[in-house]
């Protein structure tokens, strides 16, 4: 099964989740000729996992790698957010459990090959990944405090073009109130997975 940005307006990714987003968005991407046209691998509904600090946050995402490295290898997971500061800090945690992983630099010929790689959400465009991990999906940093429509708009497209790059396993993880643009989303489109340390959704 695959899925097209069209008439339809909706997003299908490659992990099942069928992402229906407003029909300014819709015409957005089909303007500026972004074709999403991806195979499903997976059955697996996107993973969110709602937390209320960065430190649960690394905890969540240090849990989900473990799991993910039980079936997948190193190359195969991406972890994905909007700002270096908070790829920084998951660097040293996720080296600390001795998992090798690297934060990609769009100036590095090292591409992060046998290692867990970390990156920005614009770095993920055009690539494609069997296991990808999203990170800091909350009000006020995707979309950002006091953003115009358009910028509004564009973070949305930034984020859903982002989730379409995982191949079989995504993991949507907040740090605090979650992301207005997750809410969109249909609930029965999402695995809400509670932890010790969730907020509401």
């Amino acid at each position: 099964k695959s899925g097209t940005i069209g008439g339809n307006v909706k997003i299908e990714t490659p992990s099942g989740c069928s992402l229906k987003i407003s029909k300014i968005v819709a015409s957005e991407l089909k303007r500026k000729n972004i074709d999403i046209e991806l195979t499903n691998e997976s059955d697996a509904k996107p993973y969110l996992i709602l937390t209320t600090n960065k430190e649960s946050q690394k905890i969540v995402v240090i849990d989900a790698l473990k799991t993910l490295l039980e079936y997948e290898s190193l190359k195969d997971i991406i972890i994905a957010g909007l700002h270096k500061d908070t790829l920084n800090e998951l660097e040293k945690e996720i080296t600390k459990e001795g998992i090798e992983c690297s934060i990609i630099d769009p100036r590095s010929k090292d591409f992060g090959h046998n290692k867990v790689r970390l990156m920005t959400l614009q770095m993920t465009k055009g690539l494609e990944c069997k296991a990808i991990i999203l990170v800091d999906l909350n009000e006020g940093i995707l979309p950002s405090t006091h953003t115009s429509d358009i910028q509004k708009s564009r973070e949305r497209k930034l984020l859903y073009v982002a989730m379409t790059r995982a191949t079989k396993y995504l993991y949507l993880i907040s740090s605090g109130e979650v992301s207005s643009f997750i809410k969109e989303i249909e609930n029965e489109k999402i695995s809400l997975i509670e932890n010790d340390n969730s907020t509401s959704f």
